[in-house]
């Protein structure tokens, strides 16, 4: 059994926090590393969920510090934007509008996908247990509990 690299929060490594204010501290804009940093992500996610396949060897647990890397700049470059756009009595209301906003899309996207996870696999076990007498019991058994 190979050992995986443990999914360290990137965060702890300051580079996001680095990375995004060097952009706009130059620049002056907030827009470039938001997008660059979200088709990262998007990348690095894509990696994982088409490499990961069970039995995952060091190389390919590293797929997860990119990912998060990409993450924390993207949050990273929305407060600053948030923060440069709203006024100094606003600026706590507004931060707790956007963390709070980004759990909600967390615990939406979780929601969505045991919806589709669990639909995938009724209409797995209903077609694999095809011709069976037990067939609707045991199909509704996993979703019982």
């Amino acid at each position: 059994m190979q050992m995986a690299f443990p999914p360290v929060p990137p965060g702890i490594f300051s580079g996001p926090l680095f990375l995004t204010e060097l952009i706009p501290c130059r620049t002056g804009r907030y827009k470039l590393p938001t997008i660059m940093a979200s088709c990262c992500s998007i990348v690095a996610f894509t990696g994982l969920a088409l490499l990961w396949r069970g039995e995952t060897g060091f190389w390919g647990s590293l797929l997860i510090l990119p990912a998060g890397f990409a993450t924390g700049i993207a949050h990273s470059a929305l407060f600053i934007g948030l923060a440069s756009g709203v006024g100094e009595d606003d600026i706590a209301i507004a931060g707790s509008g956007l963390y709070l906003s980004a759990n909600v899309g967390s615990v939406a996207g979780v929601s969505v996908g045991n919806a589709v996870y669990q639909a995938s696999l009724r209409h797995g076990l209903m077609k694999v247990l095809d011709g069976w007498s037990g067939r609707e019991e045991a199909c509704n058994l996993p979703f019982s509990r």
